[in-house]
């Protein structure tokens, strides 16, 4: 019996242990997930293009010479 006693203390303080180290994993990897989400929070895709292009110009070309050209600015 008191064996089996001791065996029981053992095994429940492991099973404590355990999920100490468990509750740890899961707050570090939930702040790690916090922390993309955060770093991930930037304007759109599309707002960011249209911040940072403040000028487009292009041509069109026959036989590797402009013929036209075009600018728009600010968009």
């Amino acid at each position: 019996v008191h064996g089996l006693k001791k065996e029981l203390l053992s095994t429940n303080m492991a099973r404590k242990a355990a999920s100490a180290s468990l509750r740890l994993a899961l707050r570090k990897a939930a702040q790690l997930r916090l922390m993309e989400k955060e770093k991930n929070k930037s304007p759109s895709y599309a707002m960011r293009i249209s911040l940072r292009i403040n000028k487009v110009a292009w041509s069109m070309l026959a036989d590797g010479k402009a013929f036209a050209e075009a600018e728009i600015n600010s968009l």
